[in-house]
């Protein structure tokens, strides 16, 4: 009998185009019965919380408070330029102040989104946690003044009558010269270091192969991608993979490494390196 090991990750285009390869085709896969959970970013997060998974997709702005039990792993990053949330609305007038009295539906509290808009407002606001993909939808039928969005929903919101108020990664980027942290893999420390080393390893390999494949003409990755994706269109979905899945995916670069010490410094507000969060 394999040994069982549990994964979770999330439905979108930029996972499951990173994720393919290994679940299906690896040597790790062989070896181990990958009991496999799809959630949406913040049920991963309350997952990872939850300390019951081996390894797991979650939001940057939440490992700063499992670093106990987590580690992060230099490959499986969603980590770039010109890809972080977008603050959206009916009211493309919408002042900060004018934000801070409104109600924001955000994708959770734990997610790395909301702790740029909290960044950026600097102040207590009314926040509401919303299902990522109903985000558009709710301000659409005027459920709230303003929308904090992330995935595949930056390329879609004009078709809801949405304005782009603010993007929070052009934010973080022109304020700190760094790229923008959102999302990452952690590997739970118990497993131990050759366990953790063989999946790290995987996942590099399955990334490098992702992008030696055109995807779309590949019938059982397509079909992988597309059946959890939330947005059928073919081209939204390149665009939202070609928009996370980057160099730092395969493997963090030392400009990454320092966005997520800034991060993490930020979040904890102590100075933390490296050593206290990355696999080595």
């Amino acid at each position: 009998m394999k040994p069982k090991i549990s994964l979770g990750m999330s439905p979108c285009p930029n996972d499951t185009f990173m994720f393919y390869h290994l679940l299906h085709h690896s040597d790790f896969s062989k070896k181990y019965d990958i009991d496999l959970q799809i959630m949406d970013i913040q049920d991963l997060n309350e997952l990872l919380k939850s300390k019951e998974v081996d390894f797991c997709k979650s939001s940057f702005g939440l490992i700063p408070k499992v670093l106990e039990d987590y580690v992060v792993l230099r490959s499986g990053s969603a980590l770039g330029h010109a890809c972080g949330p977008l603050l959206v609305s009916k009211n493309k007038a919408m002042t900060k102040q004018d934000l801070l009295g409104s109600k924001i539906l955000i994708p959770g509290l734990d997610t790395s989104a909301f702790s740029l808009l909290r960044a950026y407002l600097g102040s207590d606001f009314n926040a509401e946690e919303c299902l990522f993909s109903e985000i558009m939808p709710a301000l659409g039928r005027g459920e709230a003044d303003a929308g904090l969005i992330i995935h595949e929903s930056r390329f879609t919101y004009e078709d809801f009558a949405l304005s782009c108020l603010v993007d929070l990664g052009e934010w973080w980027e022109q304020k700190y010269s760094l790229p923008i942290p959102l999302g990452a893999i952690s590997a739970k420390r118990y497993v131990g270091n050759e366990v953790i080393e063989e999946f790290s390893n995987a996942l590099k390999a399955s990334v490098e192969w992702a992008f030696s494949q055109d995807w779309k003409e590949n019938k059982e990755f397509s079909n992988f991608i597309c059946g959890h994706a939330k947005e059928i269109s073919e081209e939204v979905l390149d665009s939202h993979i070609a928009l996370y899945v980057n160099q730092e995916s395969i493997e963090l670069s030392e400009q990454a490494i320092g966005a997520i010490e800034k991060m993490f410094s930020q979040l904890k507000n102590r100075e933390i390196s490296r050593s206290e969060f990355l696999f080595s």
